[in-house]
């Protein structure tokens, strides 16, 4: 998705800078006047409005590489547009404050039944904090006969192509040793 017209900055009608999301000129500047004025590379995430007035996400590594005999510094770099990840960031973190909101323990486990997230509300229940679980086997909460049914029943979930929004349910009581079904 371009940013602007490589005619419109090319010939100067644009600049760079004037894209920068106002909201961000500050802080661009600042890091970039540190960095030039330490002589060490810059490094900097912001946004920029694009010519279709959208808003990009860009990551930004340069340096100074001379100066103009009026003293002006002159820069190479490499920007990138990293709107994708920013939004994916974005997911996660509304995701996590779901996650972690919601009075239920929520975790989740790699293909070895190793935690790899935890929630806070877990550990009332078991007594251990996330911290101490993830990196740790679900045996370690469950005994080996509840880990057994659960996979049988996630398995069981996977393959039906009936399966609804009530395998949460299904899944909570199949691992607390009722039937899901009653």
């Amino acid at each position: 998705l371009p940013i602007y017209r490589v005619e419109a900055i090319e010939s100067g009608a644009v600049t760079w800078g004037s894209l920068i999301h106002e909201a961000d000129e500050a802080t661009v500047n600042e890091a970039a006047r540190e960095c030039i004025a330490a002589d060490e590379p810059f490094e900097v995430t912001y946004r920029v409005i694009t010519e279709s007035g959208a808003t990009r996400w860009m990551w930004e590594r340069g340096r100074v590489v001379g100066t103009t005999d009026d003293g002006v510094e002159l820069l190479e770099g490499f920007v990138t547009d990293i709107t994708a990840r920013k939004e994916r960031e974005w997911k996660v973190g509304r995701y996590e404050t779901i996650v972690e909101a919601v009075g239920d323990p929520v975790y989740a486990l790699d293909g070895d039944g190793v935690f790899t997230f935890v929630n806070e509300a877990i550990e009332p229940m078991t007594g251990y904090t996330p911290e101490e679980l993830v990196g740790q086997h679900i045996s370690v909460i469950m005994t080996e006969e509840d880990v057994g049914r659960g996979d049988e029943l996630i398995q069981e979930l996977l393959t039906d192509p009936q399966t609804d929004g009530d395998a949460r349910g299904r899944v909570r009581a199949a691992l607390a040793g009722l039937d899901p079904d009653d």
